[in-house]
């Protein structure tokens, strides 16, 4: 069913709810600044191969739109792909491969990101935290986190290459043969 609220607003919801429940307001669990952070913040590629994340945001949409029953709007079907949108998509990709979750994958995904702590409490409470948040996106979109990938997504303890050079997908593989089918 369509609602009154703007599709956007109505999408970060759907989006906040297959990574946090929704019904957690108390800030000092949930992430709602952080999320919508991530939702204002376009994700880019520069490595071959990554555009396919894009494509999953995009898909994300469609599923958006189908699920409300709205008709696919040219607009907004044409806006850049966010970080959350990358997240979510990457989330439901563990999710698939693994069985945990998406709600698991995105505490995991703060973590290996040094932000799980970044609560809405800690959020608004932290002069800097959008520079914080901004430079942990920087480092995602412009590959300037560890060889190794600490500061990314997937970091390793034994990468067989520089992850910087290497798109998403297969660091997500390397990380879960690593973590979780080793």
């Amino acid at each position: 069913m369509i609602s009154n609220e703007p599709l956007d607003a109505q999408y970060l919801y759907w989006l906040y709810d297959q990574l946090f429940p929704t019904d957690v307001t108390n800030p000092i669990f949930s992430y709602q600044f952080l999320i919508e952070h991530a939702y204002r913040t376009e994700f880019y590629w520069s490595i071959r191969h990554d555009d396919n994340r894009i494509a999953e945001g995009v898909e994300l949409r469609k599923e958006f739109l189908d699920s409300i029953g709205a008709e696919r709007d040219t607009n907004f079907m044409e806006i850049s792909c966010s970080m959350l949108e990358i997240i979510v998509a990457l989330c439901r990709n563990l999710s698939f491969n693994t069985g945990h979750d998406t709600r698991f994958w995105f505490a995991k995904l703060l973590e290996n990101l040094s932000i799980g702590h970044m609560t809405d409490k800690i959020y608004k409470e932290r002069i800097h935290s959008t520079e914080i948040v901004d430079m942990v996106w920087h480092d995602i979109i412009h590959r300037t986190y560890k060889p190794n990938g600490e500061g990314g997504f997937f970091p390793l303890k034994h990468p067989n290459q520089d992850q910087r050079k290497v798109e998403i997908w297969y660091q997500m593989s390397a990380y879960l043969i690593e973590n979780y089918y080793s």
